[in-house]
């Protein structure tokens, strides 16, 4: 019809470095490039996962494409903005690496929290091998032109391919004492995250968010990461973007996306790695767009079900 159809590259279709027979058979008729009229490679491995665990040879765990694919998005759309702004006058390319370099440098700050991420998974292994804790992953619900939609961190913790079987949904009716609840926040202020927070906190469930700390930058009044048992900060406290754009009265492009999905998958797992040290490892869902994928969550179903984890 004309359009003009930019791919940017993903596990869930193939693209030049999927593995020949790796995507189940209707994945593999037609690839990304085959389909766009340019491809941005996104540099996400075609299996997804990002981590290797001997006892999971099947397929790697913590999933990598969703944000890859967000900072694509929004470096492309800080370009956009800018073109727009300067009505076509503007640089394309700057804004884009301006983003990106601002991207690398908040993973850089969250990488300096290894240690406390390390302390936070450890606590999480005991909760699940000693109390037989569950976990629960709960964030702001977005409203899209008037409807209801998912908190992007919540759909891709629970039931994401290359993700941990352990964690659901949140529902506080099923909250018991000794049950883990991680909830993941763009904000420090939204009321229902932190009605959800004292609400797990007074049935005795062990509470962890990440969150900005901040709302550019200020800290004071009624803030998340003061009513949980340990926080992490996404160092993305932003109340609009991180790209100033001429004509605009805000800035474009949040980063607190990408920030908050790294914090996810890195304490998702670190917590894996300390239950494989004690010799249970947990099952994580192999996606079902993979070759054999459907196969192996069907098969090991019934033994998480069964542990828990």
């Amino acid at each position: 019809r004309g359009v003009f159809v930019v791919g940017v590259t993903n596990n869930y279709f193939k693209f030049a470095r999927t593995a020949e027979g790796g995507l189940r058979p209707d994945r593999m008729s037609m690839s990304v490039e085959e389909m766009s009229d340019m491809v941005i490679d996104s540099y996400v491995p075609w299996d997804n996962g990002l981590v290797s665990a001997p006892k999971v040879p099947q397929f790697k765990l913590c999933p990598s494409t969703g944000t890859a694919q967000a900072a694509v998005y929004w470096a492309c759309s800080a370009s956009l903005a800018n073109l727009i702004g300067t009505k076509g006058k503007g640089c394309s390319y700057e804004p884009a690496r301006k983003y990106l370099d601002l991207v690398l440098e908040r993973f850089v700050q969250i990488g300096a929290d290894r240690p406390k991420i390390d302390r936070i998974a450890e606590k999480w292994t005991d909760f699940v091998l000693e109390k037989n804790a569950r976990l629960f992953v709960y964030g702001e619900p977005f409203a899209v032109d008037g409807d209801r939609s998912g908190n992007m961190f919540v759909s891709d913790a629970v039931g994401a391919a290359s993700g941990t079987m352990i964690a659901q949904g949140y529902n506080a009716d099923n909250i018991r004492a000794d049950d883990i609840v991680l909830i993941c926040s763009v904000r420090s202020n939204q009321p229902q995250e932190i009605e959800v927070a004292r609400a797990a906190r007074a049935k005795g469930a062990y509470i962890v968010a990440f969150c900005p700390y901040e709302t550019d930058g200020d800290a004071s009044g009624t803030r998340l990461f003061k009513e949980v048992d340990d926080a992490l900060n996404t160092y993305s406290d932003e109340s609009a973007g991180v790209i100033e754009v001429e004509g605009l009265d805000k800035k474009v492009c949040p980063i607190t996306g990408l920030t908050g999905n790294l914090i996810l998958w890195m304490l998702t797992a670190q917590w894996t790695d300390h239950m494989a040290q004690r010799g249970e490892m947990p099952y994580y869902w192999q996606g079902f767009h993979e070759s054999g994928g459907r196969e192996y969550d069907n098969g090991v179903r019934p033994y998480f079900l069964e542990r828990g984890y």
